[in-house]
């Protein structure tokens, strides 16, 4: 076969290259992606390690709570720490030491506290000086405790634990929880989270703190 001279060849096609505009898309797809994959990674990792925030109106314990529920208290000591009362003066549960107690954690912004409080001064009233009652209100300003206190009519001794650690120390879980205290210091009972039924709480008097 007789080859043509170079110059008289057709020439070749040129090569088909991805348009310019194709290869910036492309390009643009893959770090959108990238971007997207590196924020799911991290939206999951801060929220599997950040502890979920206490809701006052919660009436069961929520997973990941920001205050530990595997803590059983109940046969333990009463908590040692020292709080504040609404007055001012320094206290703790050692004060309230021969006498048994109910020590109700609440807030102001908790629906159920609200409903309840007028309960628990009910039954306070009932059992006069043979039983301490005591109100720990839980991450408030003193001036959002009293207006709450105020408003339910409470009576009894109330004290202030402004950042949690009281409620946290007997493992308590939302708001409002109640603690029953034998008169030697000996937690009996953990109600809640949740109101207690003023009946239940005068059973509880009778059975577990006057028996």
């Amino acid at each position: 076969m007789e080859t043509l001279p170079r110059d008289d060849r057709a020439p070749t096609p040129p090569r088909r290259g991805v348009p310019r505009g194709v290869r910036w898309a492309i390009a643009l797809a893959i770090v959108v992606l990238a971007v997207a994959g590196l924020k799911a990674t991290s939206s999951h990792t801060s929220s599997a390690d950040a502890p979920a925030i206490l809701d006052p109106n919660v009436t069961q314990p929520a997973e990941n709570s920001f205050f530990p529920t595997t803590r059983n208290v109940v046969g333990q000591p009463a908590p040692t720490a020292t709080f504040t009362r609404f007055d001012g003066s320094s206290a703790s549960f050692a004060d309230y030491a021969g006498r048994p107690m109910v020590v109700n954690f609440w807030s102001s912004t908790c629906t159920p506290c609200l409903a309840e409080m007028p309960d628990l001064e009910a039954v306070h009233q009932a059992y006069g000086d043979r039983v301490a009652f005591v109100g720990v209100d839980v991450r408030d300003p003193l001036s959002s405790g009293q207006t709450m206190a105020d408003k339910t009519g409470v009576t009894y001794d109330l004290v202030r634990d402004p950042d949690g650690s009281l409620i946290a120390s007997i493992g308590g879980s939302g708001l409002p929880t109640t603690l029953l205290v034998k008169a030697d210091g000996t937690v009996v009972r953990v109600a809640g989270p949740g109101a207690v039924k003023p009946d239940d709480l005068r059973r509880w008097i009778d059975q577990d703190l006057l028996s």
